[in-house]
């Protein structure tokens, strides 16, 4: 869903990206064919669901937006950042293995 993407992977990947690779950390980006490639170690391009499930439960770490990634990485208790901007966490964050998942929401005054 288009208002649910996350606009600052770049930043983040910026802010992490030093520490990742002097610790012995690849980093790879699962994206479709519109999606903005980000400088990294490898990018898959429309995986299938199930090729997507296997990289996700190999990963030492998943970032993602509020999507079917995040669940995903709940089933197979992969550790994750979850990035949610248009939705509530309360609402729509994966119910597994929530010890494995750190949760970063925007601000919201809805009043």
């Amino acid at each position: 869903m288009a208002s649910g993407e996350y606009d600052y992977y770049i930043d983040v990947l910026d802010l992490i990206k030093k520490e990742l690779k002097e610790n012995g950390y690849d980093i790879f980006q699962i994206c479709n064919e519109k999606s903005y490639r980000l400088t990294c170690d490898r990018c898959f391009i429309s995986l299938n669901k199930k090729q997507e499930a296997y990289l996700i439960s190999k990963a030492a770490l998943l970032i993602t937006n509020e999507n079917y990634s995040s669940y995903i990485a709940s089933t197979f208790n992969t550790k994750s950042i979850l990035l949610y901007s248009v939705f509530n966490s309360k609402n729509t964050a994966p119910i597994w293995n929530k010890d494995s998942q750190y949760i970063l929401e925007s601000y919201r005054d809805w009043e």
